[in-house]
């Protein structure tokens, strides 16, 4: 039977080591452009290092006004889009400002109170000036669209106008397409193709004068049946969901994970419990007498939390526990109920996120107060011959939100937490 020479061998191995670097050095190559590498690494890097801020429209430092309609305004009613975008680019420093208005059209109507349109279309530019930033997201064409006076001529005049006005201004313009209505809703069936013929045009026009104007496009996306009853504005839960689909149309997420609802802890070991890529509860002491504690650590805020998260503890010796967070006893039961789980109020990360969703809606609470005092006939229109006086205290909280925007940074920071097993 014939071998082959060793020679022969030699420069089979040897073309198959080239081979294979070749083939190498190519998928570094493209992984290397489309950023895998990048989040491999920091994927496999210290807790500190994972956090990825994901590309987006904004830059760091950024102050961003919210100006829309109805939708847009109350948004701040339940403050997930900021807090979702806060998180998410938190290494950005931003800060938002909420000057939408319900009804608010291109031409500004709605701001007219006793006065003329253009004077309502002032009211808006003066209204922008409050907020002191250098990005507006610009999000009309759903209020209008529910008008059938409303043609594209009609509404693409107004949006010129408008983005003459913002570049005047200096501003960074982000022009937003809304969604269409969504069948199945309380909205007359009857009406649906007209109306999301009327959104699909304006959107389309304002796709179109983003481009011309040199401004940033985003196409917002519609919400479903179950997200909303009449189909105009969302449900609690919808809002909710629709923050974040709006987030991920602003601002795309990173590849980074989000911790499980069900979390197990461990008691015989020293090495991290991950709850998440990034999301650590390290065992720091236990004993056989009953008393165990871990620290929680993560690399940024949960950008969604459930209402409770379900945490096991198994092997633990018969008895009755309680598990303390930050000295706060957050739960009890026995060894039984701990090794099959038991319900909590969230991580100490779920907590502060909440605690940071609740300082944002008092920042636009705050905001709200200065730039559109509910008293304002009293303090500012025809009738401030009798409150006027009073009218200089509305500036005041200027310094007031800049406070809780202060509050927010930190907040927005995920610190340590302590957790804490102690037998009854």
């Amino acid at each position: 039977m014939n071998r082959p020479s060793l020679q022969a061998n030699l420069s089979t191995f040897r073309f198959r080591i080239f081979f294979l670097y070749t083939l190498k050095l190519g998928l570094l190559a493209l992984l290397g452009q489309a950023g895998y590498l990048e989040t491999i690494a920091q994927a496999s890097s210290p807790i500190g290092d994972l956090k990825t801020i994901p590309k987006s429209n904004f830059e760091k430092g950024d102050r961003v006004a919210w100006l829309g309609g109805r939708l847009w305004e109350e948004m701040q009613d339940h403050g997930e889009l900021e807090t979702i975008l806060t998180i998410r680019l938190s290494g950005l420093d931003l800060r938002f400002r909420n000057v939408a208005w319900s009804g608010d059209d291109v031409e500004g109507r709605a701001r007219a109170l006793f006065g003329s349109i253009e004077e309502g279309y002032q009211r808006r530019l003066v209204d922008l000036s409050k907020s002191e930033s250098n990005v507006v997201f610009v999000a009309y064409g759903f209020s209008e669209a529910l008008d059938s006076a409303w043609t594209v001529d009609r509404f693409e005049t107004g949006l010129v106008r408008l983005i003459a006005d913002l570049k005047k201004a200096k501003l960074r313009i982000l022009l937003a397409s809304a969604g269409e209505i969504p069948s199945g809703t309380r909205f007359p069936n009857d009406r649906l193709p007209e109306v999301n013929g009327r959104i699909k045009a304006f959107g389309e026009s304002i796709k179109k004068l983003a481009s011309k104007e040199g401004c940033t496009y985003i196409a917002l996306p519609s919400m479903d049946a179950s997200m909303t009853d009449d189909g105009l504005i969302p449900t609690p839960n919808g809002f909710r969901r629709l923050a974040l689909q709006y987030a991920n149309a602003i601002a795309p997420p990173s590849l980074n994970d989000l911790p499980e609802q069900r979390i197990a802890l461990q008691i015989n070991s020293g090495l991290p419990s991950s709850i998440a890529p990034g999301w650590l509860l390290k065992l720091e002491s236990g004993n056989e007498t009953g008393t165990w504690r871990w620290k929680e650590t993560a690399h940024s805020l949960p950008e969604q939390s459930p209402p409770e998260r379900i945490v096991s503890i198994p092997n633990l010796p018969e008895g009755n526990y309680r598990l303390l967070v930050e000295g706060e006893v957050v739960a009890q039961g026995d060894a039984r109920k701990w090794g099959g789980g038991i319900a909590i109020p969230g991580l100490g990360h779920d907590r502060q996120r909440h605690a940071l969703r609740e300082q944002i809606k008092g920042k636009d609470t705050l905001f709200m107060h200065r730039y559109r005092p509910q008293n304002e006939t009293y303090l500012f229109l025809f009738r401030k011959h009798e409150q006027g006086n009073n009218g200089v205290d509305v500036d005041r909280f200027a310094s007031l939100t800049g406070e809780a925007d202060k509050k927010i940074a930190s907040l927005s920071s995920p610190k340590s937490y302590q957790w804490e097993l102690v037998r009854e």
